[in-house]
């Protein structure tokens, strides 16, 4: 039967190939090409999407001077 917990557990440590836990803890993450990821700036827009989503977080995701800005809310 289903029961109430005091808390969400936490998730799990990122493993993939990006540090996600950190660029979305809430502050304005400016994410460089070639240096913070190596695909396409299209391909990391959609990857910080479906991060936050997984996280269960919002994020705001900007293109500006080839790099990408990121910055999570938390969903209301």
């Amino acid at each position: 039967m289903a029961e109430t917990v005091e808390q969400m557990p936490e998730l799990p440590a990122d493993t993939g190939k990006y540090p996600w836990s950190t660029w979305l803890d809430g502050q304005v993450w400016k994410l460089v090409p070639g240096k913070d990821f190596a695909c396409g700036i299209g391909t990391m827009h959609s990857n910080a999407k479906m991060a936050a989503w997984s996280r269960g977080v919002a994020v705001t995701v900007r293109r500006r001077d080839n790099c990408i800005y990121v910055q999570a809310h938390l969903v209301t």
